[in-house]
């Protein structure tokens, strides 16, 4: 393996970088940028890069602890509907993706569970209809988002994925709560929707969509840590107490260390999870042994590092005008969304990682 970034890795990095920095960047910018083509296919807009591309804007943003569709647009969306769309879905969806005119958001979470390999929200027959009901939690940007990808179980085995328009009779959006405050998650309701069959994914989708869900929120937490652990580092060489930077007290530089060893590692789990979903098909591997692992790293460690920073900053850390509470707060609601600690543990112990 070389996680070596390529000129092209290294390029989507500086210019969402640039455009991040703008201070008042939105989706309009990105679009501006030509960054929301980069997991498109050319056929359709973009530049037919893929998740090692996408993993570097994900990184940017959580370092700035960005409010972005960018996970459930282009970590999880866009690269499901390639996979697994028909060409009328990638048609309809993706031209307007690049533009910046189509936010996609993704249900896959329910109550009790993070994003179940066998969702309790159904796909069945009705009749000569087909209907979808269940009730999906923690779902971002539903007031932007043209579509929800909305996985189901199926009738004849297995799980899929529905393009669920949110607006719809018969969809109730309910308020929801998160870390990052009221309104940044909603519960979505679906009663008995109808379902058109142009609207189904293609088989593998539900798998596809939750990898991709689960190591975009990796490379997201990875760019929230590392950005918390340098806001930190830059508060204690600072700050001064006794006649002395914070940084100089031998155990600030302790804590310090062990925030950065955290980081480190979490970006090396979740690096390593991209690069093994990225190259699948192209090296045979199965990646859910890797996926396992980062989700796991991230929900135990992250937590704690920042936690740790908190710590460092003193009183400071819970000012609501410094930016340490936006990232503690992201780093609190991705884990939740992972699964935390026990779930990710326990997908570890099912993907057989250590087992000789």
């Amino acid at each position: 393996m070389d996680f070596t970034p390529t000129e092209t890795q290294t390029a989507v990095r500086g210019v969402i970088s640039d455009v991040l920095d703008r201070g008042t960047a939105g989706w309009k910018a990105l679009a501006d940028a030509n960054l929301l083509g980069v997991p498109v296919p050319v056929e359709h807009g973009g530049e037919g890069l893929g998740l090692l591309e996408v993993a570097s804007m994900l990184h940017e943003a959580g370092r700035r602890a960005a409010v972005l569709p960018l996970w459930e647009t282009l970590a999880c969306a866009v690269p499901t509907l390639v996979a697994c769309g028909s060409e009328e879905q990638r048609r309809r969806v993706l031209p307007d993706v690049v533009t910046g005119e189509c936010v996609l958001a993704v249900a896959l979470n329910e109550t009790g569970e993070a994003m179940p390999q066998m969702p309790r929200t159904t796909l069945r027959r009705d009749g000569g209809r087909l209907v979808l009901s269940g009730r999906k939690v923690g779902v971002a940007h539903l007031d932007t988002a043209r579509y929800v990808l909305v996985s189901a179980a199926l009738e004849e085995g297995g799980a899929g994925v529905v393009l669920l328009e949110p607006g719809r009779s018969g969809v109730s959006v309910l308020p929801g709560r998160a870390s990052r405050g009221e309104g940044t998650e909603a519960t979505l309701v679906i009663g008995d929707v109808e379902v058109d069959e142009r609207d189904v994914l293609g088989p593998e989708a539900a798998r596809t969509l939750r990898r991709h869900a689960i190591a975009g929120l990796c490379l997201f937490g990875d760019g929230v840590v590392a950005g918390a652990r340098d806001l930190t580092a830059e508060y204690v060489k600072g700050r001064r107490q006794f006649g002395r930077a914070l940084a100089e007290f031998q155990a600030v530089s302790g804590q310090m260390a062990d925030v950065y060893v955290a980081s480190r590692t979490i970006g090396l789990a979740a690096t390593s999870a991209a690069w093994r979903l990225a190259t699948a098909d192209e090296h045979g591997l199965d990646p859910d042994d890797d996926l396992a692992v980062a989700a796991y790293w991230f929900t135990a460690e992250g937590p704690a590092a920042l936690h740790t920073c908190h710590h460092l900053h003193g009183g400071m850390g819970v000012d609501v005008t410094y930016p340490l509470h936006a990232y503690f707060s992201w780093t609190k609601d991705i884990s939740r969304a992972l699964g935390g600690t026990h779930q990710t543990l326990d997908a570890v112990a099912a993907s057989g990682v250590g087992r000789s």
